[in-house]
């Protein structure tokens, strides 16, 4: 009671038993309806890094270089970056590409628009197929595209993620036998994109170095692929589950924006045509537009906010069949985030909300 306690000691205590013996106690940063709060007795929702956090983890990224870490801070704090920064994976993203890419005058060299989440894991990703492409090319990939192998490669990746996440039990951890269906070890390990270890009882297993990076891989394979079957299963999922928000919003972003989205598609698989890419980006935001409009008061809000997230991720124009003259946020379950209160910002630059709650 004298002291602060951290989720991570709070944790500790009770895996030790030294606190709510026989209690069932949940910590989650992704409340959704696939988990009832009723089957536990105690529950503690992250929500992420404040301001000093972010500070601190940018620092640990630059090894103690202050002037590393102020040039990074200041190049995050004048744009729209710094809201990804609440969500510690991705602020640790950020501050890896940042690191790798600022230049002598605090400007970063490559991706100058990096500025919506989905631009964070392109980035990310590039970076890995680089090294895989060095590594088994012996150069560097040009800005251009990747050499066969590599495609190849991240496509057994996107299948892999894909398999696990559009079916009614999730999977996040492959067992030896999965991953044997989808990719061929000695290439696909060197990615980085995936964690393997032995389970508790020596056999190999692997997941996805986040679950944040396996939704990212799985709408790059569901906006490649496009499959009805899939896109219905998304439909039939988003009403009453945030499950797959983020699946959502990362392809609004790569469909929806042309130089980093749509371009790093078409790195990917080269004959995709631009015009289909935006034309299922507006797919998904009416998807959100039209659970919107079905669903009840409280769960409307909810989608409404997630339409705009898309609307924003993607910098798709506004449409009239997706106006909101009268903008109810007010009572929204769980309150605006940092990066759907951006969102909110950008929806309100088209200057078409008369009244805002």
């Amino acid at each position: 009671p004298n002291k602060p306690t951290t989720i991570t000691n709070l944790i500790a205590n009770i895996h030790d038993g030294n606190l709510l013996p026989n209690a069932r106690f949940l910590c989650t940063s992704r409340p959704n309806n696939n988990v009832s709060f009723d089957d536990f007795h105690r529950v503690v929702v992250a929500l992420g890094f404040g301001r000093d956090s972010i500070e601190e983890c940018m620092l640990e990224i630059c090894d103690g270089d202050k002037k590393l870490h102020e040039q990074i801070m200041n190049h995050i704090s004048r744009s729209q970056m710094y809201t990804h920064c609440y969500v510690p994976l991705t602020c640790v993203i950020l501050g890896m590409i940042l690191r790798t890419g600022l230049g002598a005058e605090g400007k970063i060299s490559n991706f100058p628009y990096m500025d919506r989440f989905t631009h964070l894991y392109i980035a990310f990703t590039h970076q890995l197929l680089r090294v895989l492409q060095r590594n088994t090319e012996g150069r560097m990939t040009d800005s251009t595209g990747f050499q066969e192998p590599v495609q190849n490669s991240i496509k057994r990746l996107m299948s892999l993620a894909a398999a696990g996440l559009l079916s009614d039990e999730r999977m996040i951890v492959f067992d030896k036998d999965f991953l044997e269906r989808y990719l061929e070890f000695s290439k696909d390990q060197e990615t980085g994109m995936l964690e393997f270890l032995n389970d508790d009882t020596g056999k190999c297993v692997a997941s996805f170095i986040h679950l944040s990076y396996q939704e990212f891989m799985t709408a790059l394979y569901l906006c490649i692929t496009w499959l009805p079957e899939n896109i219905n299963f998304i439909y039939n999922h988003a009403k009453l589950n945030t499950a797959y928000d983020m699946v959502l919003l990362y392809m609004a972003g790569l469909l929806g924006d042309g130089p980093m989205g749509q371009q790093f598609i078409r790195i990917i698989e080269p004959t995709m045509i631009q015009e289909h890419l935006t034309q299922r980006g507006e797919i998904v935001v009416n998807i959100y537009h039209s659970l919107a409009e079905e669903a009840d008061e409280k769960n409307s809000k909810r989608l409404r906010v997630q339409m705009l997230m898309c609307l924003s991720e993607g910098k798709f124009q506004l449409q009239q069949k997706w106006l909101l003259t009268e903008l109810d946020l007010s009572s929204t379950p769980g309150g605006l985030l940092p990066n759907q209160l951006v969102a909110v910002g950008y929806y309100l630059s088209f200057n078409v909300v008369t009244t805002l709650k």
